[in-house]
């Protein structure tokens, strides 16, 4: 019987902290539902969709996957899902909300997938289990200063809770 190939979900990050704080919880989660298959990061170095020198992020997506595969010698069909990762960094609330500060937290994930999983999924960080709600949740008031995310969604479709 022939060796399935491993196929290759890759997360396009803005830095390299994003890696480290997301990296091994999320090979962990992969592992316990699939060892076929790899989580990989690509690194913008930035956040593209506020980048005024990039058209189109959809664009630097690609080139990020092209780079990417050139570099570790992939062929595109070795990539079977794209998922980009930005912070909101506060983009939809109103300019006299802005406070500057020399302070900000560094976090790490360890080797806790499910409860990496049950930290993303609770109720004071995960707004709407809808993707498209989720973006609309975001944009109101406050909330994109807040802290909110929507992976919920993402471990929803690929990781749906183990039965006990």
């Amino acid at each position: 019987m022939p060796r399935k190939e491993k196929k290759i979900l890759l997360f396009i990050v803005e830095g390299s902290n994003d890696e480290v704080a997301l990296g091994m919880p999320l090979e962990n989660l992969q592992k316990s539902f699939s060892r076929d298959d790899m989580i990989m990061f690509g690194i913008t170095h930035g956040d593209i969709t506020s980048d005024f020198k990039v058209k189109k992020a959809a664009d630097e997506i690609v080139n990020c996957a092209k780079k990417y595969c050139e570099i570790y010698k992939l062929k595109k069909s070795d990539i079977y899902k794209i998922v980009l990762l930005i912070d909101m960094d506060g983009a939809y609330i109103p300019s006299d909300a802005i406070i500057t500060s020399d302070e900000h937290n560094k976090a790490y994930y360890g080797e806790d997938a499910d409860g990496f999983r049950s930290f993303f999924c609770s109720p004071e960080l995960a707004l709407s289990n809808d993707y498209k709600k989720s973006w609309d949740a975001i944009q109101q008031g406050l909330n994109s200063l807040h802290r909110h995310s929507n992976m919920n969604v993402f471990f929803d479709m690929h990781y749906p809770m183990h039965d006990v």
